[in-house]
């Protein structure tokens, strides 16, 4: 992380930060030996990312909330719009209850790119969101 704040120092580029993917579970960190489940995990790297200047974070919907009073604004992948499976994913919300939650922006993937009509499931999204802002 100061590598990568170092290499975009006095630029316009915005560093991000994952804390952890979407589609780990507890049991996901069981398996691969951490001690800890997905919140800490999140936590601790909330923990990192501020002291290291990043500027935003990428994290689980469902971990909004518990971080953002520490990281200040979020943004969320693992959203899956209503009625659209949640796949591999496993920390997801629907857009709507994700900015309910406190979230700033969305990333959204394949809701849209594997969609039928990508287009119209872009509008459906907004169309959530404009709901949930109101």
């Amino acid at each position: 992380m100061k590598a990568a704040k170092s290499a975009v120092a006095g630029s316009s580029l915005r560093l991000l930060g994952v804390t952890a993917l979407t589609s780990y579970d507890d049991c996901d960190l069981a398996d691969a030996g951490y001690a800890y489940g997905v919140r800490d995990l999140v936590a601790r790297r909330a923990a990192q990312a501020r002291e290291e200047g990043l500027d935003e974070l990428i994290l689980s919907a469902q971990e909004v909330g518990a971080v953002r009073s520490r990281f200040g604004r979020d943004m969320t992948p693992g959203i899956r719009p209503a009625g659209v499976a949640a796949a591999d994913q496993k920390g997801t919300m629907t857009p709507a209850a994700a900015i309910v939650a406190g979230a700033d922006c969305l990333v959204v993937g394949r809701p849209v790119t594997q969609a039928r009509n990508p287009r119209e499931a872009a509008d459906a999204i907004i169309a959530e969101e404009s709901i949930a802002l109101s």
